[in-house]
């Protein structure tokens, strides 16, 4: 089944079957509710709405029923993450009065601060394995740099090196490969390049393989698994 965003009631998260057929809307509510994802295990989805008059991270089982506010709190909270086992939900928060990255477990007890940077920091992603998080950040140069880090928040890493802006960065499902989108040259386009081992440090960009190159924007790249010939999907 796919989960998708529409305007047609409003700003409602929706789903429907693969092939299109049967569009449900789960969240009808009259405020905004923005992208969805899918528990590892597909029986619950994570969403933020400013239903409640500001941002917040809900969950909802894969129906719609048993919407929860999971972080109920003043500030902005947006853009939730699963970690691979379900167990955590990353996402970036401004309450400590900029935007940084903090992870809960999925009920959303136990909310701990990932990141502790002046600038931007948002857009995580966990690795497959659970153990890192890709994330972007302002921090160095004031543009947009791909960044990894333990899942607990420490040795942040840069990855990117280049004065334009690069963000939206997704781990590929063998943790092998980095996708991201970047505007370096002159408009935004998808990029792809190798995940650096749990240890090591960049001091330079490794190679980039340009995966589109045309005058619109290519933005909010993600992987998709398909199965073997002759496997069940």
């Amino acid at each position: 089944r796919i989960l998708y965003l529409s305007s047609v009631e409003g700003g409602e998260i929706y789903v429907m079957d693969a092939d299109g057929s049967n569009p449900v809307n789960l969240t009808r509510t009259p405020g905004l509710d923005d992208v969805p994802v899918w528990s590892p295990d597909m029986s619950r989805v994570a969403f933020y709405s400013d239903r409640d008059d500001d941002w917040e991270i809900y969950s909802m089982r894969a129906d719609g029923s048993d919407q929860i506010n999971l972080t109920n709190h003043p500030a902005l909270d947006a853009f939730p993450a699963w970690s691979p086992d379900g167990e955590k939900i990353a996402f970036y928060s401004h309450r400590d009065g900029d935007w940084e990255i903090y992870s809960m477990r999925a009920d959303g007890s136990d909310v701990r601060r990932l990141t502790f940077s002046p600038d931007f920091d948002g857009y995580p992603d966990w690795s497959p394995d659970g153990s890192r998080i890709l994330f972007h950040s302002h921090r160095d140069a004031g543009n947009g740099e791909i960044y990894v880090m333990n899942a607990d928040g420490s040795v942040p890493t840069r990855l990117t090196f280049d004065p334009g802006e690069d963000t939206d960065p997704a781990w590929s499902p063998d943790g092998q490969w980095i996708v991201f989108n970047s505007d370096r040259d002159g408009d935004h386009e998808i990029y792809v390049m190798p995940a650096p081992g749990p240890q090591e440090q960049m001091e330079a960009e490794p190679s980039l393989v340009k995966l589109t190159d045309n005058e619109v924007g290519d933005i909010e790249p993600d992987w998709w698994c398909t199965p073997l010939e002759g496997e069940a999907s």
